[in-house]
């Protein structure tokens, strides 16, 4: 399993990290914008600060070096984007948004 790195300034939510979770990939990216929404340092990929690259360099370090935490970080990616980023999630926002029930069929237009 590799590693995701994200080199941006400025995103609200990005939807490769959330592809990359996916795929069960830890991802590490700077610390801008909604990413920190996205990704919890430490918990399923690290976050750097921008221009850092010290930080970065011992972030890719320590998942490329360490499969065991890489493995984590990877297992938990692909927790968060099935429990927060997910379809069923995805569906269930949209009920909510426009008063469904998840077993209420949506309309469909007349022809």
């Amino acid at each position: 399993m590799g590693y995701f790195n994200t080199s941006i300034f400025y995103d609200d939510l990005s939807n490769v990290i959330s592809e990359a979770f996916s795929n069960g990939m830890p991802v590490i990216a700077t610390d801008v914008g909604g990413i920190n929404e996205q990704i919890e340092n430490g918990v399923n990929g690290r976050l750097v600060q921008p221009l850092d690259m010290n930080e970065l360099s011992a972030a890719i370090e320590q998942i490329v070096g360490n499969k065991n935490p890489r493995m984590a970080l990877g297992a938990n990616a692909r927790k968060t984007h099935s429990e927060r980023f997910g379809v069923d999630r995805s569906l269930a926002s949209y009920a909510e948004v426009y008063g469904l029930s998840k077993t209420e069929p949506a309309a469909t237009a007349a022809n």
